[in-house]
């Protein structure tokens, strides 16, 4: 897998939900208010859906374990994409997979990510390092 490229999320997106993680207990109510939200709107049911929900908990367990505090989940939406965008306080990290595709456990979710999105990029500014991932819309 290429590193994700630097790039901020689109300044033209619109927030459509925000959620505040702690700590690894509120990835499960994260992931179920996702998956609700997204069929609420009817952005991204079945298999859109689940990539959507499988990235944002990889990218959210990657802040919460390697970034620092605050941890915010945003889906986000353009005229052509859905975005799933996490952010920590962690402005010197630089996103990279551990992962060579081994079975060593964690240090692979980069490379899911970049698997099930249409784009995988990072972006970190004075305060707030972002990575997110795109979804072409249906």
């Amino acid at each position: 897998m290429k590193p994700p490229r630097s790039a901020p999320p689109p300044a033209h997106a619109v927030e459509l939900r925000r959620w505040s993680l702690t700590s690894g207990d509120d990835l499960h109510a994260m992931r179920s208010e996702l998956t609700g939200e997204l069929s609420d709107r009817r952005l991204g049911d079945g298999e859109l859906g689940e990539r959507m929900t499988l990235a944002a908990t990889e990218l959210a367990s990657n802040a919460l374990r390697h970034g620092l505090p605050p941890v915010q989940v945003q889906l986000l939406r353009t005229p052509e994409d859905l975005i799933i965008a996490v952010s920590d306080g962690d402005v010197t990290g630089v996103p990279q997979s551990d992962g060579d595709g081994g079975l060593v456990a964690g240090g692979r979710g980069l490379l899911i990510v970049g698997a099930v999105a249409d784009d995988l990029c990072w972006h970190a500014d004075g305060t707030v390092k972002y990575v997110w991932a795109s979804f072409l819309s249906q």
